[in-house]
């Protein structure tokens, strides 16, 4: 169910332009409906009467309303056989572009399904000025109008926006303006229909300011979130060498996802050669997302507190502040 408690939608389309109408209804008996109300502004708007219906055998086409209805505006219906949409591609093939455009605009821009009808009506404003080959390149709302199509008030469906307060709405302490999300173009008003996430409510305004790079960064967002990354140091020792200073053991770099980690993948985090039993114990400091590790042989200080004491230890730190440095710039 939408927002606005719809649960379907229909289509209707020209088809000498091929321009397209939507309207998101809740329930199949709101066809006929819906279908009267489109006859009049049809009609009204081309100057010219509706002769033929291509329909489906739906129940909400083959009613009795709409059979009397089409009788007495002289409506031809032509149906198409059963379990044959091809009979009626133009249509079948627009429901299918809209909802394939639903879906990818809903997916980029992180919004919930409950916004379907909103990006339903969004996908049918772009398909109606959109270049079609159907009509040899030109827009449906040019072939319908035979005016060009109007790009200026294009914006990115749910992109962030701040609407400002009328004064009525706020007092002098209080913010000016409020961060909404873009939703549609609303006809016949002057004004953008608005989501806003804080009262969670529609909102009609005309004084906003667009942030469409804030969809962008939402986007980033969110692959980063969906495949975290874990830098891993990992000290490998050879076997082969018997008497190996561990200040020299090799620093080694591992980007791991931690979803693809199997539950006895904790040995990746060591060497796979075998590993002799060590010596020394080890201390370390986190600084962002590397860590230090400190090596200690017998007789030098246990513990990093003991090593920055100690003036011989601090030489060693200095040292090992050099290799890592080193290892960073290789």
């Amino acid at each position: 169910m939408s927002l606005g408690g719809a649960k379907y939608f229909v289509s209707f389309i020209d088809d000498f332009s091929k321009r397209c109408w939507v309207y998101p209804i809740k329930r199949k008996a709101d066809v006929f409906e819906t279908f009267k109300a489109f006859k009049v502004r049809l009609e009204l708007e081309s100057g010219k009467k509706i002769k033929c219906l291509r329909i489906d055998n739906g129940g909400e086409y083959t009613s009795n309303e709409i059979v009397e209805f089409c009788k007495y505006a002289c409506i031809k219906r032509q149906f198409t056989t059963a379990y044959t949409p091809q009979q009626n591609g133009v249509a079948e093939w627009m429901n299918k572009t809209l909802l394939e455009r639903t879906r990818a605009i809903l997916r980029a821009t992180c919004l919930g399904k409950s916004f379907w009808a909103e990006a339903v009506n969004t996908a049918c404003y772009l398909i109606n000025r959109s270049p079609s080959t159907a009509i040899e390149l030109k827009t449906p709302i040019e072939m319908w109008n035979g005016k060009k199509a109007d790009y200026s008030n294009l914006h990115i469906f749910g992109s962030h926006l701040y609407a400002m307060y009328n004064d009525q709405e706020r007092t002098k302490l209080d913010p000016k303006s409020k961060k909404c999300i873009y939703l549609e173009y609303v006809g016949g008003v002057k004004g953008y229909r608005l989501w806003d996430p804080t009262a969670h409510k529609f909102v009609i305004s005309r004084n906003v300011i667009f942030l469409e790079y804030k969809l962008q960064e939402q986007r980033q967002y969110n692959i980063i979130k969906e495949e975290p990354e874990t830098m891993i140091v990992k000290i490998i020792d050879e076997p082969n060498k018997k008497d190996s200073n561990p200040s020299e053991a090799e620093l080694e770099h591992e980007v791991l996802d931690p979803d693809r980690i199997e539950p006895d993948a904790q040995d990746i985090r060591h060497s796979n050669h075998e590993r002799r039993p060590l010596t020394w114990q080890s201390e370390y400091v986190m600084e962002s997302n590397i860590a230090y590790y400190l090596l200690t042989e017998d007789g030098e200080p246990t513990t990093f507190q003991e090593a920055k004491s100690g003036s011989e230890a601090s030489m060693w730190m200095s040292a090992m502040h050099e290799e890592i440095e080193a290892l960073h710039k290789n």
